[in-house]
């Protein structure tokens, strides 16, 4: 038998060699004479599954009958055409089209069902385009994990942070990023938080992106916190709340930071709302003027609470309460106290408001300032205010109702005071204490505390470890 002879040779070659006439080789195989004849002929290609038959009874090796073709339709075939495609980065639509078929066949070839492969035409056109991808069809057919995409590596664990790393290269928000990757929808966004994993036919472009930037998928699979660096920890998470903070440490407005950043108050706006992320060209000077504030970007990173804004915190909830606690506080009229402020008596009323038609208004940046720095000279935390406004009031309440005249005479006589020094010490007369001790009346209405009086008493009963909650 010659070196060079064909599948069908090789089968009669053989079965003569073992002395069998057609009708006894075909009764073996399961074959009419007539098949037998025309695989010898070569009218019909050998696959496989009669590969297998006739070898196990020749006593052969299967692979002797088998031609490019039929070696490339053994089992597996489904995997090698799925890579072929993947090479082409299409669907199967898309890919159909390019062979000429329906996408339903490419659908039946890659799940290999009912051995329904490609027709000998099919396989021709299957490798002209696998060698115009650099696919040689033998090694596809011997190795074919030596053409693996990287796709199902990438995929396979983490792949959410690994986009983010990607995505952080650029610079760029999610919506930006799907645009690059020629993304329609909100996908890269769901994929980031790995609620659906990226479609193949983005992978090429994904990879792409990632190798212009100098990112290697392989290192990036093997460990995805590998090309972290401060400008993409910065950026994955709260990054326009972290701006504003840095840009609220130094009491200037968008136009004023953009300028000192080197950029339009514009972009530092729309950086702040998350509708764009900061550019990395501007990440070094930005990390320069919060470490010139001791504001270290790794604690606000970790700890998203510190960007919080003391002047959002504040008028958050009951804001026109903590600004009556602030003044009471400050121990001030409203009168003086809008006059420290700068503004009219009826800003600061409205302010302390709780009517629905007021309840809105608000200082600004540059009164609440004011505020903050009020507070601090009359020795007052804006931390604590929240919790001792909500102590204060309810204390009030009960040194306003029947029984304040004994809880009154009691803690002065706990911080050993007569009624004369006690009185002295809060600015009222000795007349005054008595009647509230005495819970007296005026006018159909108890004689009890003020506001501001009451604060003093507070304040002193704090200071000399008397407990003015005690019944």
């Amino acid at each position: 038998m010659a070196d060079d002879a064909s599948p069908g040779e090789k089968l009669l070659y053989y079965r003569e060699l073992r002395g069998y006439t057609r009708e006894e080789f075909g009764k073996l195989v399961g074959l009419e004479p007539g098949g037998v004849q025309n695989f010898e002929a070569e009218i019909n290609q050998i696959h496989y599954r009669h590969a297998l038959n006739f070898a196990d009874l020749l006593g052969v090796e299967p692979e002797i009958f088998l031609s490019d073709y039929t070696r490339f339709c053994a089992p597996g075939y489904g995997d090698r055409i799925r890579k072929i495609r993947y090479a082409c980065g299409q669907t199967q639509e898309e890919f159909a089209e390019t062979l000429g078929v329906t996408r339903n066949r490419v659908s039946v070839w890659e799940a290999e069902i009912d051995e329904f492969h490609p027709s000998f035409q099919s396989f021709e056109k299957l490798g002209a385009i696998a060698s115009e991808k650099g696919i040689q069809i033998k090694r596809l057919i011997e190795d074919p994990d030596s053409y693996s995409d990287g796709y199902d590596e990438f995929i396979s664990g983490e792949y959410g942070k690994k986009m983010k790393y990607i995505r952080a290269a650029y610079g760029m928000t999610q919506t930006e990023f799907c645009q690059m990757l020629g993304v329609g929808d909100t996908s890269p966004c769901m994929w980031e938080s790995e609620n659906r994993k990226p479609l193949r036919k983005y992978f090429g472009r994904i990879k792409f992106l990632a190798e212009a930037k100098g990112i290697s998928l392989t290192r990036l699979n093997e460990d995805p916190d590998f090309y972290q660096d401060a400008y993409s920890r910065f950026i994955e998470r709260d990054s326009g709340k972290k701006i504003r903070y840095i840009r609220l440490t130094y009491g200037v407005y968008t136009d004023t930071f953009g300028g000192m950043l080197g950029c339009s108050g514009n972009a530092v706006a729309v950086w702040e709302r998350g509708q764009y992320i900061m550019g990395r060209q501007y990440f070094d000077t930005l990390q320069r003027l919060a470490a010139e504030k001791g504001i270290s970007l790794d604690e606000l990173n970790d700890n998203p609470s510190l960007c919080q804004d003391s002047y959002d915190v504040f008028c958050s909830g009951n804001c026109a309460w903590k600004i009556h606690f602030v003044r009471i506080c400050c121990e001030m009229s409203i009168v003086r106290f809008a006059s420290e402020i700068g503004v009219s008596t009826a800003t600061v009323s409205s302010w302390e408001s709780s009517s629905t038609e007021k309840i809105n208004r608000r200082p600004g940046r540059e009164s609440f300032r004011k505020i903050c720095d009020l507070l601090s000279a009359a020795g007052g935390n804006l931390n604590e205010i929240e919790k001792d406004y909500d102590c204060f009031f309810r204390l009030l309440k009960e040194y306003r109702s029947p029984g304040y005249g004994r809880k009154v005479k009691r803690i002065r006589e706990q911080m050993g005071l007569k009624r004369k020094e006690f009185a002295a010490t809060i600015g009222v007369g000795d007349q005054t204490v008595y009647h509230w001790e005495k819970e007296a009346e005026s006018h159909g209405s108890y004689i009890c505390p003020g506001e501001l009086t009451f604060y003093r008493i507070w304040k002193l009963a704090l200071k000399r470890g008397v407990d003015i909650n005690e019944s």
